[in-house]
Protein backbone atom coordinates (compact mmCIF):
# COMPACT_ATOMS: atom_id res chain seq x y z
CA UNK A 1 0.00 0.00 0.00
CA UNK A 2 1.28 3.45 -0.90
CA UNK A 3 2.26 5.69 2.01
CA UNK A 4 -0.20 8.41 2.91
CA UNK A 5 1.12 11.94 2.36
CA UNK A 6 1.95 14.17 5.31
CA UNK A 7 -0.64 16.92 5.55
CA UNK A 8 -1.52 19.65 8.02
CA UNK A 9 -4.84 19.62 9.85
CA UNK A 10 -6.09 22.56 7.79
CA UNK A 11 -5.20 20.74 4.55
CA UNK A 12 -7.10 17.62 5.66
CA UNK A 13 -10.16 19.68 6.60
CA UNK A 14 -10.08 21.40 3.21
CA UNK A 15 -9.82 18.07 1.37
CA UNK A 16 -12.56 16.23 3.25
CA UNK A 17 -14.88 19.26 3.21
CA UNK A 18 -14.90 19.01 -0.59
CA UNK A 19 -16.46 15.55 -0.34
CA UNK A 20 -19.23 16.58 2.01
CA UNK A 21 -17.83 16.48 5.53
CA UNK A 22 -19.19 19.21 7.79
CA UNK A 23 -17.64 20.54 10.97
CA UNK A 24 -19.72 19.47 13.96
CA UNK A 25 -17.69 21.14 16.69
CA UNK A 26 -14.22 21.98 17.85
CA UNK A 27 -12.62 21.28 21.19
CA UNK A 28 -9.21 22.83 21.60
CA UNK A 29 -7.06 21.89 18.64
CA UNK A 30 -9.34 19.07 17.44
CA UNK A 31 -12.10 19.50 14.87
CA UNK A 32 -14.91 16.93 14.84
CA UNK A 33 -16.34 16.34 11.36
CA UNK A 34 -19.19 14.21 10.04
CA UNK A 35 -20.66 13.12 6.73
CA UNK A 36 -24.06 11.47 6.44
CA UNK A 37 -24.44 8.87 3.73
CA UNK A 38 -27.55 6.90 2.80
CA UNK A 39 -26.68 4.06 5.17
CA UNK A 40 -24.63 5.59 7.95
CA UNK A 41 -22.83 8.54 9.48
CA UNK A 42 -19.08 8.73 9.08
CA UNK A 43 -17.30 10.79 11.72
CA UNK A 44 -13.67 11.73 12.13
CA UNK A 45 -11.54 13.93 14.34
CA UNK A 46 -8.91 16.11 12.69
CA UNK A 47 -6.17 17.57 14.90
CA UNK A 48 -5.15 21.09 13.88
CA UNK A 49 -1.44 20.30 13.93
CA UNK A 50 1.17 21.55 11.47
CA UNK A 51 1.71 17.96 10.35
CA UNK A 52 -0.59 15.05 11.08
CA UNK A 53 1.06 11.71 11.73
CA UNK A 54 0.37 9.23 8.93
CA UNK A 55 -0.88 6.73 11.49
CA UNK A 56 -3.68 9.00 12.72
CA UNK A 57 -6.20 7.84 10.14
CA UNK A 58 -4.90 4.30 10.09
CA UNK A 59 -5.17 4.10 13.86
CA UNK A 60 -8.76 5.26 13.62
CA UNK A 61 -9.43 2.64 10.93
CA UNK A 62 -10.45 5.37 8.50
CA UNK A 63 -7.59 5.33 6.02
CA UNK A 64 -9.29 2.63 3.97
CA UNK A 65 -12.53 4.63 3.84
CA UNK A 66 -10.71 7.73 2.64
CA UNK A 67 -8.30 5.87 0.34
CA UNK A 68 -11.07 3.93 -1.42
CA UNK A 69 -12.56 7.25 -2.45
CA UNK A 70 -9.22 8.51 -3.77
CA UNK A 71 -9.06 11.39 -1.34
CA UNK A 72 -5.47 10.97 -0.23
CA UNK A 73 -4.32 9.64 -3.60
CA UNK A 74 -5.16 12.99 -5.21
CA UNK A 75 -2.85 14.93 -2.84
Amino acid sequence: MKKLPRLSGKEVIKIISKIGFKTIRQKGSHVFMMKETENKKVTTVVPLHDEIDRGHFIGNNQANWFDKRGIFRSC
